[in-house]
């Protein structure tokens, strides 16, 4: 409940400093055109506008949810009990516990119980709630961290300071992510893992260009610098490049901002964010432009050609592919009453996070780009690590290292959601498969998405007794994507088995076009390497033109150059 409660007050402040910093948006389009515009008449634009959304009437269809259920009068009664039990040790001059090791959570005061998460090394704790258990696989006792979550004091001693009540990872005063990071120039940069391997020049090894590092510490050794990375390694700093991370942020969805939004993205001859244009009408003249992300409500679309164009005043209009829009949808499977989801669309790199049927929150994403495309379907979040390393996978085409990836929630395999302080191009696929959150939004949406994590810990499990929040990725608008993993008990056995037959004729519809291209494509091998000169009459020219170096009856077809692969 701790957790939570400071996840909930860390939201409050994060979404008043948003309103510091983000770009006032009243003033985002700006006009440059000095003509008169060829605006289209009122009844047109109104006859492009979307129809007003309809009146809230709740989610009355949203299955019921335990898990909202008041815990039992003995259950209260025995965690308030538990607080006013101190740990049993003599004297007085220690006012915490702090961890010397890292101290793994249980969800009983039981070494044999489910493991929820782990509390890092340093991290102080109250006193109280004390409780001896025995036979449980911990002598000096279990100290209480919620309702349902324990730590053996074994990985603890006494403290002079008082509890820490900081979540993890910890962000320095006026700064957007737990350290500062660097990346490793062309040509790599050796590391060395001592300080005296420094001085001999005895590298432990080589960091390929574009492996991102974090800063521990300056270190100067024989006259030269070098980062002490948070791995302890000795890096020469001019072999590196600090990186500055972006600021983009989402914003809150609320009556006086409504879906659909759109987050102006155009990218300028040096990767630079540059403004988008705005037109008269759609396919029109240029009369001014857009703030490169700052969020436009989008009041009605119209389509000329192949191109869609969105109206976001009146006679200001913007390009569908100029923009990642966020639109609203219904609510994924699994949802249960009172809970949060979000809301993943690839095809527009956008994410929304839901309360219910409610938008409360829009931002813009980098997915997988070609290649390493996300996985679509819908998850519930398995793991939340506060900070963990980001690399490829052994013997993949393209090596990659990102250090202490802050803000991480794996919804599948290794795909997860998490702050990307390596890049500023929200908006545009990037990743290696994972979902790229800016910064702040990563921050936000880690600590307001369920299971909340608690003070000192640096990871927690999630899992049908302890779900995480729902995560619905879907690949285009009218997807309908697959439940998948354990997120598919909290679907009604009803439901669930018609989605399973529909993604089964799906599969095998996908099968069926992929045996008929498949056929159509060796059909037409086959025609071409038919030589017409095998079957003329040998006494009569051959209709081949060949290369002169090359006999037409040895020439290979184009497409069989990459038979068999």
């Amino acid at each position: 409940m701790e957790g939570f409660m400071r996840a909930f007050v860390a939201g409050i402040i994060w979404l008043t400093c948003c309103f510091i910093v983000a770009p006032s948006w009243a003033n985002s389009i700006q006009l440059t055109s000095k003509g008169n515009p060829g605006c289209l008449s009122a009844a047109e634009e109104a006859a492009s506008d979307f129809p007003p959304p309809p009146a809230d009437t709740g989610p009355s269809a949203l299955p019921p949810n335990p898990d909202l259920a008041p815990p039992s009068p003995d259950v209260i009664r025995s965690a308030i009990e538990a607080g006013f039990v101190r740990i049993p040790r003599k004297g007085s001059w220690f006012r915490s516990y702090s961890a010397a090791k890292p101290a793994r959570v249980f969800d009983t005061p039981s070494s044999k119980g489910l493991e929820l998460g782990r509390i890092e090394p340093r991290s102080r704790l109250p006193l109280a709630g004390y409780a001896a258990v025995k036979g449980s696989g911990c002598r000096e006792g279990w100290l209480r961290l919620g309702l349902s979550a324990w730590v053996c004091l074994s990985a603890f001693a006494p403290d002079k300071e008082l509890p820490a009540l900081d979540l993890l990872p910890l962000i320095p005063e006026n700064s957007l992510l737990p350290g500062q990071y660097a990346y490793v120039r062309l040509g790599g940069a050796p590391w060395y893992p001592s300080r005296e391997a420094a001085k001999q020049k005895k590298p432990g090894g080589t960091h390929p260009a574009g492996f991102y590092l974090q800063f521990k510490r300056f270190v100067k050794i024989d006259g030269i610098n070098y980062w002490k990375t948070d791995k302890n390694q000795y890096v020469p700093i001019d072999q590196i490049a600090r990186h500055i991370p972006s600021t983009f942020s989402g914003v809150p969805v609320d009556a006086s901002r409504r879906l659909p939004l759109a987050f102006p993205v155009r990218k300028g001859k040096n990767r630079e964010n540059v403004p988008i244009p705005v037109y008269d009408r759609p396919g029109g003249s240029v009369i001014g432009q857009a703030a490169p992300r700052a969020p436009l409500s989008i009041l009605g679309e119209k389509k000329v050609g192949r191109s869609t164009f969105y109206r976001v005043e009146a006679c200001r209009w913007i390009a569908e592919r100029d923009v990642a829009a966020a639109f609203s949808t219904v609510v994924p499977a699994g949802v249960r009453k009172g809970e949060k989801w979000l809301d993943i669309n690839l095809s527009r790199q956008t994410l929304v996070a839901y309360v219910e049927n409610r938008p409360v929150y829009a931002t813009a994403i980098s997915s997988g780009k070609e290649g390493y495309q996300t996985k679509s379907g819908i998850f519930r979040i398995y793991w939340k690590v506060t900070e963990t390393d980001m690399k490829n996978e052994v013997g993949a085409d393209e090596q990659y290292l990102a250090s202490s990836v802050p803000w991480s929630m794996f919804f599948w395999k290794g795909q997860a959601l998490h702050g990307a302080y390596w890049h500023d191009d929200f908006g545009i696929p990037k990743s290696h498969g994972c979902v790229n959150l800016a910064p702040l939004d990563a921050r936000y949406l880690f600590e307001w998405a369920s299971p909340s994590i608690p003070v000192g810990a640096a990871y927690v499990w999630s899992g049908e007794n302890r779900p995480g929040i729902v995560v619905q990725i879907r690949n285009a608008d009218d997807d309908s994507p697959m439940v998948f993993g354990y997120a598919r008990s909290f679907v009604p056995a009803d439901r669930m088995q018609a989605m399973d037959q529909a993604w089964e004729k799906k599969l095998a519809a996908q099968s069926l076009e992929a045996l008929a291209a498949f056929e159509k494509e060796k059909n037409e091998t086959t025609g071409e390497m038919k030589s017409p000169a095998s079957t003329a009459p040998s006494t009569a020219p051959s209709t081949v033109r060949a290369r002169r170096d090359v006999p037409a009856s040895k020439k290979v077809p184009a497409t069989m150059k990459n038979a068999g692969r």
